[in-house]
C-alpha cells in the first residue's frame, strides 16, 4: 500500500471519528427526558458549563438551557402524560439562579425572572385546558397483566436527584403537579429578587408610574 492510500485511509478515519460524535449531539438534541440520547443531550450541556465555570457566560447559558427544560417538559407531558419534565425544569431553574447569584449576573436574573414568569402563565393556561377538557392527557392504564412490568425510563437532575417517568394516574394528579411547579419557580422568582437586590429594585423602579419616575429623577 503506498503513502497516499494510507494517508486516503488515515483521512477517513479521522473524519469518521469527529463525524459520528457530531451525528449524535445532532440527533439528541431533539431527545425528550426518557429518551436513550437524552443523556447524551444534558451530558454535552455539563460539559459546556463545567468548560465555563463560574463566568456570566455560563449563567447566561444555563438560562438558555432552563428554557431548553421548558419545551421538553411541554413535549413530555403532551406526548407520554408525565410531568416529570417540570421537576426538571425547576431542578435546572434552581441551578441557573444560584449561577447567577454566584456571577451577580443581574440582567441575565431579570431574563430568568420574565421566562419563569411566562412558564407559570402558560402553566395557568395549561391547567384551565385539562379543567375544561380543552386538552387531554394521556393517563396511565390500569394493570391487566400479572407480569413483571417494565421499570419506566430515569433521568437525574442537575442536583443528582433520580426522576422516573412515569405517565399521570388522573388529569387531577397532573394539575397537582402542575400547581407545585409554579410555586416552586414562584420562590425561584423570590430568591432572586433576595439575593441579587439590583434586580428587585430594578424591577420596582419599572414598575414605578410616571410621577414617580420624574420624581427620583429630580
Amino acid at each position: 500500500m503506498n503513502s497516499k492510500s494510507i494517508l486516503s485511509w488515515i483521512g477517513t478515519g479521522f473524519a469518521a471519528l469527529f463525524f459520528i460524535p457530531s451525528l449524535l449531539i445532532v440527533i439528541s438534541w431533539g431527545a425528550i427526558p426518557g429518551d436513550r440520547l437524552y443523556s447524551l443531550k444534558t451530558g454535552i450541556e455539563d460539559v459546556s458549563l463545567s468548560v465555563m465555570g463560574k463566568t456570566k457566560l455560563a449563567s447566561s447559558f444555563s438560562v438558555k438551557y432552563t428554557d431548553r427544560r421548558y419545551s421538553e417538559a411541554i413535549l413530555l407531558l403532551d406526548k407520554k402524560g408525565s410531568t416529570a419534565g417540570y421537576t426538571l425544569l425547576v431542578a435546572e431553574a434552581k441551578e441557573s439562579k444560584k449561577l447567577l447569584v454566584e456571577t451577580n449576573n443581574t440582567e441575565n436574573a431579570q431574563e430568568l425572572v420574565a421566562k419563569i414568569k411566562k412558564y407559570q402563565e402558560e402553566i395557568e393556561q395549561k391547567k384551565i385546558s385539562i379543567q375544561t377538557g380543552q386538552t387531554t392527557v394521556v393517563v396511565a392504564p390500569a394493570p391487566v397483566s400479572t407480569s413483571v412490568p417494565t421499570p419506566p425510563p430515569v433521568v437525574t437532575t442537575a442536583q443528582d436527584e433520580e426522576i422516573e417517568i412515569v405517565q399521570a394516574e388522573s388529569e387531577e394528579e397532573v394539575i397537582e403537579d402542575l400547581e407545585e411547579t409554579q410555586e416552586e419557580l414562584g420562590d425561584i422568582i423570590d430568591e432572586i429578587e433576595h439575593e441579587l437586590p439590583e434586580q428587585a429594585s430594578s424591577k420596582a423602579h419599572e414598575r414605578a408610574g410616571p410621577k414617580e419616575k420624574k420624581e427620583k429623577d429630580k
